[in-house]
């Protein structure tokens, strides 16, 4: 699909250059190599458009968005942000499509973006400073503006007096109403409704040309490129019509060109040769990234400027490189040797003519001495070259009489120090190169197993073996007990430091290597150290398997102080082949490229991670995180999920970090992942926070994410309130039933009650009235026909009486004295003189007012009389009944002067014991129940002064 891109005639430029940088292509992750253009988004997302649909980009993964996700064409020209936070996207279908707050925005969900005419390609999408978008198409003659939530379509080929629609390059809001259209030699501005037309000519009546099919926010003439405003941005050199520019980056006073002939970056240098270099744009941290079409995307460092990168002619790895006479001097494993000089890589020595077939390939060892000549051994051959960075250098090769394996060379004065697996050896060469000595001068024998071999810088030699370090002085070797503890792998004296590293992988530092030394070791599990390289009197480089590491000296005067941290650097080449550094620069060697960076640039700290949080989901619900307070639903909220990402351009080895103060775990939780699961969550406020830490233990500042679980509903106030409510009514209701319940056991008992006290009321009737009748008989008997007239009336009043009052429950105390008067009257008639009786009633004793139970006196009289005194037969026989108040109690007391209980019960077998003494208990108990009141009924013998029986008192007491 043909782009439709800036295109402006530039300049050749002085030369090609090249400098480290990172390729990113479909097997790193990209959709298609094919990349129109990229967008740097406000929160540091990378967005890159290609044929194959969007790609976001944190630094470390690429996601990739397609229609599948609602993007409305998988083939995408450009991206712009908006105000607003919106990524509107142009497509070749040209249907209207933005990604705001994680979901894609067409017309198929958004009515904003429904329009009432289709165009089949959008030219540009330009953004106003009122948060809107001016949409212009490719008919060139229709405007669509869009705000927050309006939309305004303006239709040019409705008006008068325009040039033709093709000739228009730009359009800009210039207020909220207004457009100005940018024409090749003049500019309009008219309103959003098509009216108020007005020509607004170029300064000096400059024409501009539209750069072929569209401008980007630039006018170009003569060479030279304008704002829109006509102000003079950039001169480009003159000379040549024939490249292209894609696109203009301007960083302060520094122009970078994307053309398709490559990168220029002030008419100066050019980059990517041969590249079409679609869009430059810098990341969060200011590193450039260039997107090409049909090669992907590039990385370029923030400073690549001062850094460059030189491309060797070898296919062999690099054995070994050092500066000498600040020219690199460096050779291939199999001797091959070059030096770096005006930024080109030049081969001085070629050792192909000289080794032997069965031969090459094989591993050569090589040194430079302090004078800056070169050395090299291949078992018996020797290449000695003096001064390799002058242009016609001195060589001469020496064939050895002894094959000495040689895997570490050592040159020190006239001295060819070696090691191989038996021995530590040396040989002897003039000034010339012509070796002196015909045999190797041993200074280890083939019993001791030499493990490591240095120069100082003091140029003196060391070597470690099992348990022993031996310095060299003069031709003999002295043994430095103060490291006998240490097995040197490989190990460096430099002036007053010793590095190395021992057979278990430990990193020593040690002070004063000539005096008495302080040693400190330092362990990392993380990585094996396998090389130093010193880059200054106080830094040294680090090689491991992984990252580089850089040491740092501190002034100290007895225990070496440092500090370490890891390179992130991404252009730095891990795992070089070699390298070395001049002081200024670090040289890395890695498959047949010279890597060349400032050490600034070493030793800067990366940018910290930014940390955002991409979605919480609970339940089916899914939350875009933007700051503001979220709250969940409990129902919903059991299992939380919580995603975020780290944007990092400098650390790819990033491990996260969190932690969730509702939990009360204040530790940091480390994780791989990209997201928490909380699971069975309860309700309350959460505060999740989480950092990204880098490699090199740099910690981000914590992203905070603050959300609410809502109580769930049984705890809510209002549901407690229904449901106190509820419990209430129920406890009402199961109270109201028990007290009905006992109210009608309780009826049901009193009536019970009421019948048993009925019946013994009705039984207390028959009593009477039989005694009474036996006593009528015997009058009759005896012929006494006057009094058994008189006891019938007496008679009758008592049963008319007992029967008004035997169906009462209570009677006035009054009714109850009359009857018992009558019945006492009765027993006058019968018994004579044998029986007298004496009624008293206290004056305070209201006889109305007080209420008992019909014939309750009367059967304590009767016993009294009929058990009491008849048995006696004596005149004196006397009844008293006196009834009285004891302050709120009602006090009757029955006395007789009889026989007493004792002769009573002696006279009377248990079938003839009084019916109504054990009848008025029962109804003393059953009343008590009935009334709730306290009725006490006792009996007892009285006795005189001499102790002889006086008589018995029946005691009735009933509280009122």
């Amino acid at each position: 699909m043909l782009l439709i891109f800036l295109c402006f005639p530039v300049c050749n430029v002085l030369g090609q250059q090249e400098c480290p940088s990172r390729h990113y292509l479909m097997e790193d992750g990209l959709p298609s190599n094919n990349i129109y253009s990229m967008l740097a988004d406000s929160k540091g997302y990378l967005w890159f458009c290609t044929d194959q649909g969007v790609t976001r980009y944190n630094g470390m993964s690429f996601q990739t968005f397609t229609t599948r996700d609602g993007l409305s064409d998988n083939e995408v020209f450009f991206a712009m942000e908006d105000l607003l936070g919106r990524i509107w996207f142009a497509t070749y279908s040209g249907n209207l499509c933005f990604f705001y707050q994680g979901v894609f925005h067409t017309a198929k969900n958004d009515s904003l973006l429904q329009l009432p005419f289709h165009h089949p390609f959008l030219t540009f999408i330009n953004v106003e400073q009122d948060s809107s978008v001016t949409v212009f198409f490719n008919d060139r003659a229709t405007i669509l503006s869009l705000g927050k939530d309006r939309k305004y379509v303006t239709d040019l080929s409705k008006v008068q007096g325009i040039p033709n629609a093709v000739m228009l390059t730009n359009v800009r809001k210039k207020d909220t109403d207004t457009y100005e259209l940018f024409y090749k030699d003049t500019r309009f501005s008219i309103k959003r409704d098509g009216t108020g037309l007005q020509k607004l000519p170029y300064r000096k009546n400059k024409h501009y040309n539209k750069g072929r099919d569209r401008i980007f926010g630039y006018l170009y003439s003569d060479n030279m490129l304008y704002s829109l405003d006509e102000e003079p941005v950039f001169k480009f050199a003159r000379g040549f019509d024939s490249i292209t520019v894609f696109w203009v980056h301007e960083q302060g006073s520094i122009f970078f060109l994307g053309t398709d002939h490559g990168l220029y970056v002030n008419n100066d240098y050019r980059y990517l040769q041969g590249e079409n270099v679609t869009t430059v744009v810098q990341d969060a941290e200011g590193n450039y990234w260039m997107s090409t079409l049909k090669n992907g995307v590039y990385y370029f460092d923030k400073n690549f400027l001062h850094q460059q990168m030189v491309r060797i002619h070898t296919k062999d790895d690099i054995g070994f490189s050092a500066v000498s006479d600040s020219t690199v001097i460096f050779s291939t494993i199999r001797g091959d040797l070059y030096r770096l000089k005006d930024g080109v890589a030049e081969l001085v020595y070629t050792n192909a003519s000289y080794l032997p077939e069965n031969k090459y390939g094989m591993s050569v060892s090589a040194d430079m001495d302090k004078a800056g000549n070169f050395h090299w051994f291949l078992n018996k051959e020797e290449v000695y070259i003096r001064n390799p960075a002058a242009d016609k250098p001195y060589i001469r090769r020496n064939i050895l009489n002894v094959d000495v394996h040689a895997r570490k060379l050592v040159v020190i004065g006239d001295t060819l120090y070696y090691r191989n697996p038996s021995c530590i050896g040396g040989l002897v060469y003039d000034k010339s190169g012509r070796r002196i000595d015909s045999a190797a001068v041993l200074l280890l024998d083939v019993s001791r197993w030499p493990f490591a071999i240095t120069r100082s810088d003091k140029n003196e030699l060391w070597y470690s073996m099992m348990h022993q370090v031996y310095k060299v002085i003069g031709d003999t070797p002295v043994r430095q007990r103060a490291f006998d503890e240490y097995i040197f792998k490989w190990f460096y004296v430099y002036e007053h430091l010793l590095l190395g590293c021992s057979i278990d992988n430990t990193l020593v530092l040690s002070s004063k290597p000539d005096g008495v030394p302080a040693t400190v070791t330092i362990t990392d599990s993380s990585c094996m150290w396998r090389d130093a390289v010193k880059l200054n009197d106080h830094q040294i480089l680090l090689s491991t398997n992984g990252a580089y590491r850089l040491l740092t000296i501190l002034p100290s005067d007895d225990t070496p102080r440092y500090t370490i941290h890891i390179v992130e650097n991404p252009v730095v080449p891990v795992n070089a082949e070699s390298i070395c550094s001049d002081g200024t620069r670090c040289y890395f060697f890695k498959k047949g490229i010279i890597s060349i960076l400032e050490i600034g640039d070493l030793m800067a700290e990366p940018k910290m991670p930014q940390v955002y949080f991409a979605k919480l989901t609970a339940g089916k619900k899914s939350i875009i995180p933007d700051g503001s307070p979220v709250s969940l639903p409990y129902a919903q909220a059991r299992n939380v999920r919580i995603t975020f990402e780290a944007l990092t351009w400098s650390s790819k080895d990033i491990v996260y970090e969190y932690r969730i103060s509702k939990l009360g775990n204040e530790d940091w939780v480390a994780t791989t992942a990209n997201s928490i699961d909380m699971v069975n969550t309860e309700w309350g406020e959460y505060a999740v926070m989480v950092r990204a830490c880098t490699a090199g233990k740099n910690c981000s500042p914590a992203a905070v994410l603050m959300f609410t679980i809502e109580k769930p509903f049984w705890i809510a106030w209002w549901f407690i309130a229904v449901c106190s409510i509820l419990v209430l009514g129920i406890v009402v209701l199961l109270i109201r039933s028990m007290v009905r319940k006992r109210d009608r056991e309780h009826r049901m008992r009193n009536e019970m009650l009421r019948s048993e006290y009925k019946a013994m009321n009705a039984l207390m009737n028959p009593h009477l009235v039989f005694n009474v009748l036996n006593n009528v008989q015997g009058l009759i008997e005896g012929g006494d026909k006057v009094k058994a007239k008189e006891y019938l009336q007496t008679l009758s009043r008592l049963m008319r009486q007992n029967m008004h009052n035997v169906s009462k429950e209570l009677i006035p105390l009054q009714k109850e004295l009359q009857l018992l008067e009558n019945y006492l009257k009765i027993e006058k008639l019968r018994f004579r003189e044998w029986f007298n009786y004496v009624i008293t009633v206290a004056e305070d004793v209201d006889v109305t007012d007080i209420l008992l139970p019909p014939l309750l006196i009367q059967p304590l009289a009767e016993n009294a009389v009929l058990h009491g005194l008849l048995p006696i037969q004596s005149h004196d026989a006397m009844l008293t009944i006196d009834i009285s108040m004891d302050g709120n109690d009602l006090v009757i007391k029955v006395t007789d002067n009889g026989v007493g209980l004792n002769k009573k019960h002696e006279r009377e077998d248990t079938d003839s014991q009084p019916f109504g003494l054990s009848n008025v208990r029962k109804r003393i108990a059953q009343l008590s129940a009935m009334q709730h009141k306290k009725i006490v009924f006792s009996i007892e013998e009285l006795y005189d002064a001499a102790g002889a029986v006086a008589g018995t008192q029946a005691i009735i007491r009933m509280a009122f």
